[in-house]
């Protein structure tokens, strides 16, 4: 029997995730559009209640919206005392934009 070893084509591995991320930005980019939702990019955030909906501040620029959808994103946290180095020791992002897979040490 023979036994081959899996590998990984890393290089092609980023190309698809790069081009399913494009898609997906794009689709939500042209939903928005198609249902005339107004897309703020910034740190935002509630400065009250007005008549007609809720003022809201992204940057210097004040907004008043009835309907508000907030996307938070996320940042990744780092275990006590195993900070990310995108070394040896990947985050979100750093595992996502890896170049190329580690030879096992084992």
């Amino acid at each position: 029997m023979l036994e081959k070893s899996a590998s990984i084509d890393v290089a092609k591995m980023l190309g698809r995730k790069e081009k399913v991320v494009k898609q997906n930005n794009d689709g939500i980019a042209f939903l928005l559009k198609k249902n005339k939702v107004a897309f703020f990019h910034g740190r935002g955030s509630f400065a009250g209640r007005v008549e007609g909906g809720y003022e809201i501040r992204v940057g210097e620029e004040v907004l008043v919206g009835r309907h508000v959808i907030v996307a938070t994103g996320s940042t990744a946290r780092a275990l006590p005392g195993a900070p990310f180095d995108e070394q040896r020791i990947l985050s979100n992002d750093g595992a996502l934009a890896i170049g190329a897979v580690r030879r096992s040490s084992a």
